[in-house]
């Protein structure tokens, strides 16, 4: 399962909570399928989508077999700094969370990978996908891989 964000000719504007209520239906749709109900679900994210996952996999551990997760950020407050620096002072404004590492301590029954391009220049991976490492809590298996290009 790949969450992405609505694009072309989609009406209404994209919200952290809408985002979530779409990425919980397709979960649901998919495991409603008779040709997919039986089949293990690894929920793919990136960057923004790796955010929402983390999220759908924190409330459905027990329907998903597997998170991965390439070039995430910590949070949208923390990512704003490191994108756009003048706007440092602005981030705590940000009404949109997407509160990535009070979250991923939650998710403690799924294997997560975590991608992490290392030339990535709007989320770089120190301060964000290689912060977020830690916050997983033992015994929980989880495996980090670099991508130096």
């Amino acid at each position: 399962m790949r969450l992405g964000i609505r694009y072309g000719l989609s009406s209404g504007r994209p919200c952290e909570k809408g985002l979530n209520v779409d990425a919980q239906v397709a979960l649901e749709y998919i495991l409603k399928r008779n040709d997919t109900k039986n089949t293990k679900i690894v929920v793919y994210g990136q960057s923004l989508g790796g955010a929402l996952s983390i999220q759908l996999v924190s409330r459905n551990q027990d329907k998903v077999h597997g998170l991965i997760l390439e070039n995430t950020f910590r949070s949208i407050r923390t990512l704003i700094p490191t994108v756009f620096p003048p706007a440092r002072f602005l981030a705590k404004l940000c009404h949109q969370i997407w509160p990535s590492e009070a979250t991923l301590p939650q998710i403690v029954d799924v294997p997560v990978l975590f991608l992490s391009g290392l030339k990535d220049e709007l989320v770089p991976w120190v301060p964000h996908s290689y912060f977020l490492f830690p916050f997983l809590c033992p015994p929980h298996v989880a495996f980090f891989s670099f991508f130096f290009n």
